[in-house]
């Protein structure tokens, strides 16, 4: 099998290692796992024949496998989530309660029971996993349709916790355009929220209005924990570590080639302003 000029540094050495440290930094919870992922996407490369525009530029191929990279890393954690929320599920016995309590006992809060611990551990879990997939869900459906660039944009920018002022200056809209934006925004995870949470058991907050005691909780995540008190912590986790509101591939790479577009606004704000770790590219 021929390889490219271009992607033999990344074999092994010195481009290699780069790409190590590029997992590393944008995926910590995976740096267990950041040879597997670099040899799954040079396999998937020199079988597919994919390259960039100049595949003799190792500056190009780092890009390049780097997309690919980011990707099966987020599949990756996606699993790794759902591994944990089974773990959860079976970790109790039929009363409930956790055999881990004793283990963690010295750092528990003795007034919370285990069952009801360990349930709002799954419960927060489940939250991760519907919500990520909502947003996923959401974020493909804006980029199917030019008119929602601009959608997803307000929205991320709302969600980051930008003030509506600010949204309308910079993005030179008008009150309207915004609110009917938003709301279309909203209205649509809503909705979908609804349909994956068909009992209200997840999202109480959301779907219920019940309001929650703080209580923090620790999810295992690869060979890291995750730790909830909130709803708003889950949001957070699910855009910053599960890649939640990340452009898709094709979108990214065009940023790339061309950041001042016009259709890529949203793209310019989640990559520079939001400073998506996951999709900023390392500095050669």
């Amino acid at each position: 099998m021929n390889v490219p000029h271009g992607l033999e540094p990344f074999l092994n050495g010195r481009g290699r290692q780069r790409l190590h440290r590029f997992i590393v930094v944008r995926f910590p919870r995976l740096a267990g796992m950041a040879d597997d992922l670099i040899q799954d996407a040079l396999i998937e490369t020199l079988q597919s024949g994919s390259s960039p525009k100049d595949s003799s530029d190792p500056k190009k191929w780092f890009s390049h496998l780097c997309q690919l990279i980011r990707w099966r890393a987020l599949d990756r954690l996606r699993r790794i989530e759902r591994q944990a929320l089974v773990s959860l599920s079976q970790a109790g016995g039929h009363d409930g309660s956790s055999g881990h309590q004793s283990r963690d006992a010295a750092l528990e809060d003795d007034a919370v029971a285990p069952s009801e611990r360990l349930g709002e551990a799954e419960r927060r879990q489940r939250q991760v996993l519907l919500l990520s997939d909502v947003l996923r869900e959401f974020t493909q459906w804006c980029e199917s349709r030019s008119s929602g660039f601009r959608m997803k944009e307000i929205y991320e920018r709302r969600l980051r916790g930008q003030a509506p002022g600010t949204i309308l200056e910079q993005m030179q809209l008008s009150r309207a355009a915004f609110d009917q934006s938003l709301k279309r925004a909203r209205n649509w995870i809503f909705e979908r929220v609804k349909q994956q949470d068909v009992h209200h058991s997840v999202f109480q907050t959301i779907l219920r209005g019940q309001r929650h005691e703080p209580l923090e909780v620790r999810v295992p995540v690869g060979a890291a924990e995750a730790r909830f008190s909130s709803f708003e912590e889950v949001v957070r986790f699910v855009v910053e570590e599960m890649g939640a509101l990340c452009p898709n591939p094709e979108r990214l790479a065009a940023y790339r080639e061309t950041a001042h577009a016009s259709n890529l606004s949203d793209v310019r704000y989640h990559v520079e302003a939001a400073e998506c770790r996951i999709c900023r590219e390392e500095p050669a």
